[in-house]
């Protein structure tokens, strides 16, 4: 994966109840989460996320195929920052130092 020559280790899930559960088990520094998943979608993973106390605090980037509309949209429990769909690498790099130290 090419997020492994900075120093990224990823954990993926499938769909959102096997992310929230990754998420509390493994405590990452940094969450990307996206906004339209199998079974709950990103919003209900991002309302779990916030009223967890071991996930909280952790930063959460949504993914999403119109970041200006999930931002006009998402409830209280908004994401700490939005990426558009398709990703471009040099984007994700800039907001992951944002929130992480990169290698």
């Amino acid at each position: 994966m090419r997020l492994a020559r900075f120093g990224v280790t990823v954990v993926c899930a499938t769909n959102g109840e096997d992310g929230f559960s990754a998420a509390v088990e493994k405590r990452p520094d940094l969450i990307l989460l996206d906004l339209c998943m199998p079974g709950q979608d990103g919003r209900q993973v991002l309302a779990r996320l916030r009223h967890h106390p071991t996930t909280k605090k952790i930063p959460v980037l949504m993914l999403t195929g119109d970041a200006f509309s999930a931002r006009r949209h998402t409830s209280h429990e908004q994401a700490d920052d939005y990426l558009s769909k398709p990703l471009n690498f040099g984007q994700l790099l800039e907001k992951l130092q944002a929130y992480i130290p990169l290698g």
